[in-house]
């Protein structure tokens, strides 16, 4: 089966509306208990070698002076053993506060008790081992019972020192990164260095400010210069920039409330070189319709007259005195002008034919001349004021082609920059699209003799995204190589140049995820050229042959330029984005992105052999595949969407029941099934678990809504299942994504796999098959939405969007007629109630 079989246009159609199923109920859950592995089963001799570690952790401690006017603290790090970390409420008991978590470890400090006391005290009961059932004699007694002795308790405080594998305090080489080391030692005493400082940002808001501004009079103490600062307590983000002496950066590094110093960054942004293309040559252009979706391209701004964009273009912001109307770098012209069509290249092969772009442009500037964020602010409060204030303006769909790389991406965690965005796309309900950033030309070093590259980026450990790509709430995008056609074909063909890559493959120019708790990041990807070598030099160099061509920003006398980049593979999906709002005005930002989803085709798989193993390493480049515009804003006469747009509360499943067409019966061709859902969990970077919540979706065929319903109210019941027996990469609710084990007959095998899919904010799996449907399987589909809190109460909500996709090939009977009559009895026929399971 090829995709193409799918896809030939038919008449177009508004989505369908998707309705929750009234089931039985509601069904009231007890919560489910379990027994825990114990990790150091000789509590005596544990608990010995944890108060030697807090011995040398107090000698250290003691040897610490005053810094700048800030006394010491007894910052602590407490690494993990086996797959789940303390409970916070346990380490709150233990007069411990927490400053951040790490996959596998806690920073804690004791502000009020240096000596750890609170925590030795507890430490003194544990290491007494466990003793006899007795709750009238300690609550703490009342923990789970032992796996072999159901008369025996485990040892007071187990849960929280069997976790704890080692005490051990913060080293300098944890706060200073290495660039900044190799910087502050290669300057002279007295030269002056421009750094970002990153505080502790624990939960409590007042306790983080006062770290900021500790650290703010001690840089001011020590005679540096504060440039910019600021706080963002709900995203966990507490940054100062600074200019300092190298002799003043390293004594920064004792400041306790210091969290990390690093250099400013240098965002990836390539100057753009020009083609040569006449304005009577410029396909023309109509004006957008004046209630067209707003799109923000937050870059260096946008040469306003150009004849692509000056019809759409509506306004104009820029930080920090940047003149607003005009682009200096030629970067944002060059996103906007694909953010507003698409790929140029077919537009302007028939270029008599009128182009519409797909909404209003706004240019918010935040890059200079250079394409550079101005050195005497921080770039993280320019960034996020663009956001704002693009939201301000209206703008629905927000595009990105920024990056940070002075820190590639290493999971499990999001920075506190990406949180900020994830907080800004929940409160706000926009879409925000950020390019996943650039490789480095050097990163292959000229060594690819036999090998793929794409192997070269899987394995290369500096390949991570780059921040504030691993924003969850925000489509990441990837860049796959050109498409045929596009480029700039060369004056003289050099027939000694070899492409790095093909359409539909990832360029060499991209990055790779996973993102923060190994979510699927990126989740698409669009052409943004990539790279050629010659035989007798191997090393990869651009070429217009294989770039992409956008707008030029830079030179009057120039309308177009070209160049490589997933700075520009993102605004394509801002496209598709945009294109769907505007065929789709009353849908929410969630939605959206769920159409986007809904919209992509996977890639053909490129890593052999073709094993689920290399489907998960090819998803860290390619993400769920490409979007496409049009299947994006429409359903077909073969292809039809059905969205829902629903809240519910954690812990509880919503249900839906869809006709099976009437044409998935019919022998021969092809059909594919895919579901997709977006939705906005709270997120706390200082929390192992980012995310606060997890949803999944799952179909069944062969089985009523109510005994779904059962199935899901039996699984709450059951014990929760024992965790240490998953994978390094698995989290513990992993396995709850798969659903309830009874139901597995009869559930669709989407891809990928519900525990793959299901760590992240959008959800795409999807089913494609080369033969029927057998009618005694059944006339109908459940799909069931199930979501699983981690953290945040039980009354929190969550507010999703879910898109349902049915497609059959042109030569069997059409979907859409069938299924829209056939949702319009089921609807007539219902009463609209509560569906959700109270679990």
């Amino acid at each position: 089966m090829t995709q193409g079989m799918l896809d030939v246009p038919d008449g177009q159609h508004v989505h369908l509306r998707l309705h929750r199923q009234v089931v039985s109920g509601p069904r009231v859950m007890r919560p489910g208990g379990g027994t825990r592995e114990v990790h150091f089963p000789d509590q005596p001799a544990h608990a010995r070698a944890l108060r030697k570690d807090i011995t040398q952790l107090r000698a250290i401690h003691a040897k610490r002076a005053n810094v700048l006017g800030v006394e010491p603290e007894n910052v602590a790090v407490l690494t993990f053993s086996g797959a789940t970390p303390p409970e916070l409420k346990s380490l709150n008991a233990a007069g411990l506060t927490v400053l951040d978590w790490f996959a596998d470890r806690v920073v804690v400090t004791s502000s009020n008790d240096p000596e750890l006391s609170a925590l030795v005290e507890r430490l003194d009961k544990y290491q007494t081992g466990p003793r006899p059932a007795d709750p009238n004699t300690d609550e703490e007694l009342t923990e789970a019972t032992s796996a072999t002795d159901p008369a025996e308790r485990t040892a007071p405080n187990q849960a929280l020192f069997d976790r704890i594998e080692h005490i051990r305090a913060l080293g300098p080489d944890e706060i200073l990164s290495p660039a900044a080391a190799v910087a502050i030692e290669a300057a002279g005493l007295t030269d002056v260095v421009t750094l970002d400082l990153q505080c502790w940002c624990p939960e409590e808001e007042s306790e983080a400010r006062s770290r900021h501004e500790r650290t703010i009079n001690a840089v001011q103490r020590g005679g540096g210069v504060v440039l910019d600062s600021t706080v963002r307590h709900r995203s966990g983000l507490s940054l100062i920039r600074v200019d300092v002496t190298a002799a003043l950066a390293g004594t920064l590094v004792g400041l306790p409330d210091v969290r990390r110093i690093d250099l400013i960054p240098r965002p990836l942004i390539t100057q753009l070189e020009a083609t040569m293309w006449g304005a009577d040559r410029l396909p023309p252009v109509l004006a957008p319709a004046p209630d067209a979706p707003l799109i923000a391209v937050v870059d260096s701004g946008v040469r306003s007259s150009h004849p692509l964009l000056a019809p759409a273009f509506a306004d104009a912001l820029a930080a920090n005195g940047l003149e607003p109307g005009r682009d200096g770098d030629g970067h944002g012209t060059f996103v906007a002008s694909l953010a507003l069509y698409g790929s140029l290249e077919t537009l302007l092969e028939h270029w008599r034919e009128p182009i519409a772009p797909a909404g209003r442009l706004l240019s918010v500037r935040v890059l200079d001349d250079h394409g550079a964020f101005p050195t005497e602010e921080l770039w993280e409060n320019d960034l996020m004021w663009a956001l704002e204030a693009a939201a301000d303006e209206g703008a629905k769909i927000i595009n990105l082609s920024i990056g940070d790389s002075r820190r590639p991406y290493t999971p499990s965690r999001p920075t506190p920059l990406a949180a900020t965005v994830d907080d800004f796309i929940r409160r706000r309900g926009v879409v925000v699209v950020i390019s996943a950033g650039n490789m480095s030309l050097d990163s292959y070093d000229g060594d690819l003799e036999g090998r793929d590259f794409t192997e070269r980026v899987l394995e290369f450990e500096g390949a991570g995204l780059l921040d504030p790509a691993t924003s969850a709430l925000a489509l990441t995008v990837g860049a796959l190589g050109g498409d045929d056609g596009q480029g700039v074909r060369p004056a003289r063909t050099q027939i000694d140049q070899v492409p790095f890559g093909r359409p539909d493959v990832p360029s060499p120019v991209t990055r790779r995820g996973p993102g923060a708790a190994n979510m699927v990041k990126p989740e698409a990807v669009m052409p943004g050229g990539h790279l050629v070598y010659t035989h007798t030099d191997r090393s990869p160099r651009t070429s217009p042959g294989t770039s992409v061509i956008g707008a030029n920003g830079t030179d009057p006398s120039k309308l177009l330029a070209h160049d490589v980049g997933t700075s520009y593979a993102a605004p394509l999906v801002a496209h598709v984005a945009a294109t769907a709002m505007a065929a789709n005005p009353t849908l929410s930002g969630r939605a959206i992105r769920a159409l986007v989803l809904a919209s992509i085709r996977p890639l053909e798989h490129y890593l052999v052999p073709e094993v689920a193993a290399n489907a998960e390493r090819e998803r860290r480049l390619s993400g769920y595949g490409r979007p496409d515009a049009r299947r994006a804003a429409h359903s077909t006469d073969h292809r039809a969407v059905l969205i829902a747009e629903e809240r519910l509360q954690v812990n509880n499943v919503h249900l839906y029941v869809v006709p099976v067409p009437t044409s998935f019966f019919a022998s021969g061709g092809s059909l594919r099934i895919t579901a997709t859902l977006a939705f906005d969990p709270d997120t706390r970077p200082t929390r192992l678990d980012y995310l606060g919540s997890r949803m999944q979706v799952h179909v069944y065929r062969g089985v009523t809504v109510d005994e779904v319903a059962d199935a899901y109210f039996a699984e709450r019941q059951a014990p929760a299942p024992a965790v240490e027996s998953l994978d390094p990469d698995q989290a513990p609710d992993d396995v709850q994504s798969e659903g309830p084990a009874p139901l597995s007959k009869f559930q669709l095998k989407l891809q990928p796999s519900p525990m793959y899919r299901s760590r992240g904010a959008h959800i795409f799996a999807t089913l494609g098959r080369s033969t029927r449907l057998k009618p005694e399987g059944g006339e109908q589909f459940v799909v069931a939405v199930q979501s699983m809190n981690r953290w945040r109460s039980p009354e929190a909500t969550d507010d999703y969007a879910l898109c349902l996709v049915l497609e059959r090939d042109v030569e069997h009977g059409a979907v859409y007629a069938d299924l829209r009559a056939r949702l319009e009895v089921q609807g007539a026929a219902e009463i609209r109630g509560e569906a959700e399971i109270e679990l």
